[in-house]
């Protein structure tokens, strides 16, 4: 899906609309829950990065492992997107 828009994601529509055809879509639920499950991830990534920095080595190798093991799961995430048809 592509959009017109330079910044869809500052828009407060809860769909976008296809340029070709004009018909709103939306992600599917499951995309939605993937998608806050990466920011979770992300968000303990961040804290294991903090504390690598703070605490040492051992840390680091964490975050190391940590920020792997989130790229595997965005590229999942991505891998398995999905669009349906937005319902008014």
């Amino acid at each position: 899906m592509r959009s017109r828009s330079l910044f869809p994601q500052f828009r407060f529509k809860p769909y976008d609309v296809c340029p070709d055809c004009g018909a709103k879509y939306t992600m599917d639920l499951g995309t939605k829950r993937r998608a806050l499950v990466m920011v979770v991830l992300a968000l303990l990534e961040l804290a294991l990065s903090t504390a690598g920095l703070r605490l040492g080595f051992a840390w680091s190798l964490a975050a190391l492992f940590g920020g792997l093991g989130l790229l595997a799961y965005v590229g999942y995430t991505l891998s398995k997107m999905a669009f349906v048809e937005y319902q008014e």
